[in-house]
């Protein structure tokens, strides 16, 4: 009796553990096609400032947004800070998952500087 108890309590941890390798292998798969699409999107030379969905081969769904931020710091740089956010929408076990992912990228702005030179007109000059 007492070895049949130790049998059944050691293959229900094995099952718990099996059940628990399955579901980290599932979001290291998800986590490796996110970091993938970040990837793309940082190879990009340039990127405005927006939104838009993509869905792969796979039927996984992805909303991407860009837009900058810490603009009063840099304003008057020659470069602005992009926020890029990568949400995966995918599916197992007839459940819908999410992974997001987040990052900043730096991007040569394509507006003129506001400098103090452009803040005052030509003719008023300053002493």
């Amino acid at each position: 009796m007492i070895i049949s108890i130790v049998v059944i309590s050691v293959i229900q941890l094995f099952s718990i553990n099996l059940r628990n390798l399955t579901k980290s292998s599932d979001q290291i798969d998800a986590l490796i096609l996110a970091n993938s699409k970040m990837r793309e999107i940082l190879e990009l030379e340039k990127i405005e400032e927006k939104a838009w969905n993509e869905t792969d081969g796979q039927g996984n769904r992805y909303e991407i947004s860009v837009s900058e931020i810490l603009n009063k710091r840099t304003e008057n740089l020659l470069v602005k800070l992009e926020e890029i956010t990568l949400t995966l929408y995918y599916r197992k076990e007839r459940k819908e998952k999410t992974l997001t992912l987040k990052t900043a990228k730096v991007f040569p702005r394509l507006e003129p500087l506001k400098t103090v030179a452009n803040l005052f007109p030509r003719e008023m000059k300053l002493n």
